[in-house]
């Protein structure tokens, strides 16, 4: 066991030695990203009465976010808005498709910053909300759904609250190195998890659903695509 984790220990140890080694950083810089996140929908899928005949949701999102960090002595701190949507599900009965949209401040440590290449760990938190919305739903709702005349033909199913985040991202900067401070266009690529408490507190179109609904966390993995501009470099005397 102590063999097999050994390598992985001697790499952090590598990273933590080279950051130590090099200039510290300062600056900002940014993202648009565009990734795959994970999550299961299962407790979803079941709420939904089955003679109702609406499909299942599928366990995949595609996101799109924003960023900025801030960097000071290689600390960098900044938020993250990322959008979240999935497929949409046709039955007879009604469509449905997941939505979830997240705020999160960031704070992370630059470990490397050689040869125009950032690695720097992140951790997050935040609020965060996961909507289904029911639509072209011929008439027939689950029994959880108010009455109110508003809240039917578009149905939206929330359930909201903390969001966290860890993860690990590399920039590649494609036209200068990291010794002078100036601008820069970088490409990159991000993987973690977003986690969130399991919470049975759940919304139609706004009205709390009397009794609650399953409990549900809309967390996963997720890996992002990064494209960005920074203006960071050494410290200028």
């Amino acid at each position: 066991m102590r063999k097999s984790i050994l390598p992985y220990w001697l790499a952090v140890a590598g990273l933590l030695t080279s950051a130590a080694s090099q200039a510290q950083l300062y600056g900002h810089f940014g993202h648009v990203s565009l990734g795959y996140d994970g999550a299961k929908f299962g407790p979803v899928n079941t709420w939904i009465p089955a003679e109702l005949g609406y499909p299942d949701l599928k366990n995949n999102l595609v996101s799109i976010g924003l960023d900025h960090y801030s960097v000071i002595n290689n600390v960098l701190v900044g938020i993250q808005l990322q959008s979240k949507v999935g497929s949409v599900v046709r039955s007879n009965t009604g469509n449905m498709r997941p939505y979830v949209f997240d705020g999160i401040l960031q704070a992370g440590y630059v470990v490397y910053n050689q040869k125009k290449l950032l690695i720097y760990p992140t951790i997050g938190a935040g609020y965060g909300a996961f909507g289904a919305h029911l639509f072209n739903t011929r008439k027939k709702y689950p029994d959880f759904v108010p009455n109110e005349p508003r809240t039917r033909e578009n149905v939206v199913l929330i359930n909201q609250g903390f969001v966290g985040s860890v993860a690990v991202s590399a920039d590649y900067d494609v036209r200068q190195q990291l010794t002078e401070y100036n601008k820069g266009f970088t490409v990159g690529l991000r993987v973690g998890y977003d986690f969130r408490p399991k919470s049975n507190r759940w919304q139609a179109n706004g009205d709390l659903i009397e009794g609650g609904g399953p409990a549900f966390s809309a967390g996963g993995p997720f890996v992002r695509l990064l494209l960005g501009l920074s203006k960071i470099g050494p410290k200028r005397q």
